[in-house]
């Protein structure tokens, strides 16, 4: 029987609320077994939690718009977290993963969203060195896995070769600030 610490309880139940899966937890706070698990679970009305084997990092980076994703996340949580190879810091991961959230809402081409657990495990594989980085002469910095059935290419350069240059906007001219005399909005009578 194991005894929880101080404060894992209320980690454990964030981690429940945040929808990771039950291996995480476990890995994450070793303290808590599987009875308390359940139990806190229940009191917070998850009845089930997913079981199964969790996503590898293979399958999590197997495009290029997923890869790109992928790397941009990591890439951000190494800014966060600089021991990222040495150790994983959730607090790091789960900020990063807030930030990515905002980011993909504005940029379509990172692919499928990634989840807590997805984000989990690449952390998790960074630090065994299951996946690693690479850099590509266009300066982006991307992950590469070392089980990868993908040929290592640069996701941005896949990317852009798929979906061609950026096409250019035509730049309306902004709208006034404060109406003008000449535009016919405004018309000002004035008594001297």
């Amino acid at each position: 029987m194991s005894c929880m610490v101080i404060g894992d309880e209320k980690r454990v139940v964030d981690m429940v609320k945040l929808g990771y899966r039950s291996a995480i937890i476990r890995a994450t706070v070793p303290s808590v077994s599987w009875l308390r698990l359940r139990k806190i679970c229940r009191s917070l009305g998850v009845e089930t939690m997913d079981r199964g084997p969790l996503p590898t990092s293979r399958r999590i980076l197997r495009t290029a718009k997923s890869c790109l994703g992928g790397s941009v996340l990591m890439s951000i949580y190494e800014r966060l977290h600089p021991k990222a190879s040495v150790t994983i810091k959730m607090s790091a991961l789960e900020t990063a993963l807030r930030i990515y959230s905002a980011l993909r809402e504005d940029t379509p081409s990172l692919g499928d969203p990634i989840d807590n657990n997805a984000a989990w495990v690449l952390a998790r594989d960074l630090r065994s060195a299951e996946v690693f980085w690479a850099d590509c002469a266009c300066g982006f910095r991307y992950l590469i896995c070392t089980a990868s059935l993908r040929p290592d290419a640069c996701p941005a350069c896949v990317i852009q070769r798929e979906e061609g240059p950026p096409k250019k906007r035509k730049k309306k001219a902004p709208a006034p600030m404060f109406p003008s005399a000449h535009d016919g909005r405004f018309m000002a009578h004035v008594e001297f």
